[in-house]
This record gives structure tokens, sequence and C-alpha cells, in this order.
């Protein structure tokens, strides 16, 4: 008796993309070697979208470690719901000795690393790397001139500008003109595909901490009228009334401003700081050294639409300064770093206690939100 041949299946390329899109980057790259059909489907921008966008529900945190000179990348998962375990660099980027690295930002995959030489004299270079794929961007280099009248320090932030198709590079700092006798914060972009530093308005307020890339825009917590070293953060110095939140939209590099929460009504005794929670901005900050609470902003750049998230009691915290890294979807666990020292804190909300801490040579108060992707700049 013969056996009926079995028809083979045939799957439409649509639902074929729908399938592959849940695997991992790794297994992509695997899957792109299997027949040129699946290679131009998987390299295909309108897949890599597709993917990125399934990612985010998976998020990482990636962190530049000083001590080994290279990046870490650790999926939140493993934070929350794994024992303790050894968190390993990435041994395919490190940068040379000559050089001292700063993180720049994480968008879509990507991480933005600059690089200045350490000597004042020396240029500076920023890199773009994607852990996943393992592929680096040439050096983009370019002279300290840029980073000019900026006082104490310059920092950076990376993000994409999904109205021009274009990834940013924002440089900010303070800034003195003697000749106006004017002060503010000197704001600078640099867009790949011009490879250029161009110099947009200044704004005139003071950043106070670390910025966050959210939603197309940069977003800085700021003082304003307030120039005299507000790197020092000393709550008998300001008034409620200076505290603002400032947004420069990646796309029109226009500013808007952002009042805080009116429940927001006293000058925090602790330096205060805005992150990103649950997709949406947050503002966090001490409450009479007993409790910290966290605000979140339910519709970007609507002053109504802030709402107290969470208060936690300082009973099972050290009294610091917070930086809270990710919340989980049920709302039960919290994934905190601090600036004193080199732990990540994972926090009970629901038992109101201390579950973990997490030992790494990495800066945790400076890590990034991170996906992984195809994404790639080259």
């Amino acid at each position: 008796m013969n056996t009926p041949s079995l028809s083979p299946v045939f799957l439409p390329e649509e639902l074929m993309a729908v399938l592959l899109s849940f695997l991992t980057v790794k297994h992509l790259i695997k899957m792109k070697c299997v027949s040129k059909s699946w290679n131009s489907l998987i390299s295909d921008p309108r897949f890599i979208k597709m993917h990125l966008d399934r990612s985010a529900r998976k998020p990482y945190l990636a962190l530049l470690s000083m001590h080994h000179k290279r990046v870490i990348t650790v999926p939140v998962s493993r934070l929350l719901h794994n024992p303790p375990f050894t968190i390993a660099a990435d041994p395919s980027y490190s940068w040379d000795i000559m050089y001292v690295g700063s993180f720049v930002g994480s968008c879509n995959g990507l991480l933005c690393v600059n690089y200045h030489a350490y000597m004042k004299s020396g240029k500076s270079s920023l890199h773009f790397y994607n852990p996943a794929t393992r592929i680096l961007s040439n050096k983009f280099w370019y002279s300290n001139e840029n980073r000019k009248n900026m006082y104490p320090m310059e920092r950076y932030t990376f993000g994409y500008d999904s109205s021009s198709d274009t990834y940013k590079v924002v440089m900010y700092g303070l800034f003195f003109d003697s000749k106006t006798k004017l002060n503010g914060t000197r704001v600078r972009v640099f867009s790949l595909g011009d490879n250029v530093w161009r110099d947009i308005e200044d704004i005139t307020v003071a950043v106070i901490n670390h910025d966050v890339y959210f939603s197309g825009s940069v977003n800085w917590l700021a003082l304003e009228n307030c120039f005299n070293q507000p790197w020092n953060y000393d709550s008998k110095c300001f008034t409620l009334s200076q505290f603002v939140i400032v947004s420069l939209d990646f796309g029109t590099e226009t500013y808007t401003r952002v009042l805080l929460p009116q429940g927001f009504d006293e000058v925090p005794h602790l330096e205060p700081a805005i992150c990103v929670l649950m997709n949406n901005l947050c503002f966090c900050h001490d409450f009479k050294k007993t409790d910290f609470v966290i605000w979140q902003m339910k519709e970007l750049g609507v002053e109504e639409s802030w709402i107290k998230l969470l208060t936690i009691s300082y009973q099972n915290l050290q009294l610091i300064s917070w930086l809270p890294l990710h919340l989980s979807e049920d709302n039960n666990t919290l994934i905190m770093a601090n600036n004193q020292d080199e732990h990540a804190t994972i926090y009970n909300l629901r038992d109101g206690r201390v579950d973990r801490i997490i030992t790494s040579r990495a800066g945790w108060a400076h890590s990034k939100n991170h996906v992984e992707s195809l994404v790639s700049i080259c």
C-alpha cells in the first residue's frame, strides 16, 4: 500500500514575518543563512521595525563597565526571577586604554558611547554598537573645540528622530558668556548622516541630573534662574518654583517646559530625578526624609496628567537619592540604583522589603533602558 505523500505547506510572507518576529536576534541571524528569501525578509526595514516593537516587551538594562572598559547588557527577567548570577561583560567590544568612555545612551537596540582622550588637546569620538548583532560603527571623530565654553563638563544623550529617520546625539553643558554676562545651558546636536555638530538655541536653565530619552525627546530635570554650582545639590539654596522639566523635541529641535506635579509642594532634602517606568515619564523625590515618592505622567507634556504612582517608606531603604530603573508589569517589583555604591536593589513593593542586592563593577546609576534589535546604522 502506497503511503500518500504530504504536500508542502507554504506560508504567506506576511505570516512568516510575524512568526519569525518572535525569535531572538541570535536565532534570526542564523535564519538569514537558510535562503535568499529569508535573508531578504529578515533584512527588510519593515521586519526590523516589527521585531523591535516585539522586543520592547523584553527589556534589558545596558551598563558601561569602566573597570573592564566593556559594555554589559542584562535581561531584566534574569534580575527579577533568577538567583544571583555573575554579570559578564561583552568580550567583543572594548576601547583603548588611552581614552575614557562615557555612556551616551541606548535607543532601538543601539548603544552610543563617547570617548575622550585623556589629554585635553586630543580628539573625541562617538561609537555606535549593537550588542545583539555585535556590529560596531566606524568612529565619528570630532574636535574638542566643540566642547569649549561648557563648564564644568559637558554631557550627552542619544535618540531617534522619526520625522527624518535620523539618529541624533545631543551635547549640553553650562556656559558663561563674558561679553554678554549671560549664562545658561548650551546645546549642540550631532545628526548621523551629515556628521557635524550644530548649535541650537541655548536654554536658560541649569540641568541638575542625568537626562532621559523618551518618545522622541530628551528630557531634563532642571532649575530656573540658578547657575551657582547646581551640580552640588543643596535644598536650602532652591525654591519650589525653580524646579521644571525641559523637553527637547528631536524632530523640531525646540523646547517645551513642563511643570512638576501639584502634590510636589516641598523642596526635597535629597536630589530628585526623572526616569521612565512602564513606558511613562516619571518624577521621583524624597518626602520629608520618611518616604520615597514616584509620580507618573500619563500623557507626555500634559501637566494635569500627573498621578502619584508609588510611595515607599524608608523603613527598609537607606535615606539616599534613589534612581528607579525598572518596574515590573504587575507593579510588585522595582529595580533601583543610587550614586553612592555599585549595587542594584530589587525592592518588593508587595512586602515592602529589599529582596536582593546585585553587585557589579559597572555603573548601575548610569545604566540605560535597552532592547535587543536588528537595527544598525552601518
